[in-house]
């Protein structure tokens, strides 16, 4: 990882916020590499690595993954929904909000992977849109599609269940579920509990339109991750307000 941190503190709510920017070498991704750490101020000790889409294989080039006509593409979503799950524009609680310590980054999947490693996230969530099969025309079979929780491990499936139960029921799709995978790098490769987030399909004529209406549900994703963890508050560290629906 190269590059130089830039900081600088913002006002949130009433409250401080720290921001660190991390540079990166771009590796030819098409798009500038940096990683943004949001330190609220005061937080809750817990971090969390949120990981934009960016389908590489084993190139340096992120390969935009388009929908149904009228889809910006999945890294383009991904870019947009990173940045609103900080601060919910509903007033339902961002991640920010929920006193989380949070970083982006948008980097490749290794680049991701390694600098989750480096940062020591607590959990890793890869925020994608799912693909296929193809339903842009009405009647849609909506029985096909929905909110995927994926991961790999018994940890990661309880936070990909979280992400299922409290995102699920606001995507148009009925097909809600937790899917185990054993070939994603970003659930076998980082240290951190791992749950990856196919929030509703890019290829189903209702579920871009869902994607893009973000700011009426981004606030979900903070729901899921602290109902996980306990609602954790003004800690400094691990210590639950309420009752965690994950055992670890």
């Amino acid at each position: 990882m190269k590059g130089a941190g830039a900081a600088g503190l913002a006002k949130m709510s009433g409250r401080l916020l720290l921001l660190v920017t991390i540079a990166m070498a771009s590796m030819g991704t098409g798009r500038a590499v940096a990683d943004t750490t949001f330190v609220p101020i005061p937080d809750n000790g817990e971090k969390v690595y949120l990981s934009q889409a960016c389908h590489n294989g084993q190139t340096s080039n992120c390969q935009e993954n388009t929908g149904c006509l009228g889809h910006m593409g999945e890294n383009a979503w991904s870019d947009v929904f990173a940045d609103a799950t900080l601060r919910d524009a509903t007033g339902s609680g961002g991640l920010l909000d929920r006193q989380y310590i949070v970083r982006i980054g948008n980097g490749t999947v290794s680049q991701n992977i390694l600098s989750s490693d480096a940062w020591g996230a607590k959990m890793h969530i890869p925020l994608h849109s799912n693909a296929e099969p193809w339903d842009c025309m009405s009647p849609y079979n909506t029985a096909t599609f929905g909110t995927w929780g994926m991961y790999v491990s018994t940890n990661g499936s309880q936070l990909a269940d979280q992400l299922r139960l409290r995102i699920g029921p606001s995507s148009p799709g009925t097909n809600d579920k937790i899917v185990k995978r054993t070939d994603l790098g970003e659930l076998n490769e980082t240290n951190a509990v791992a749950a990856y987030l196919e929030a509703e399909f890019h290829t189903y004529g209702l579920g871009w339109p869902w994607l893009h209406d973000y700011e009426s549900w981004d606030w979900r994703l903070g729901y899921a991750v602290d109902v996980c963890r306990g609602y954790p508050r003004d800690s400094n560290g691990d210590k639950p307000t309420a009752a965690k629906s994950c055992s670890w």
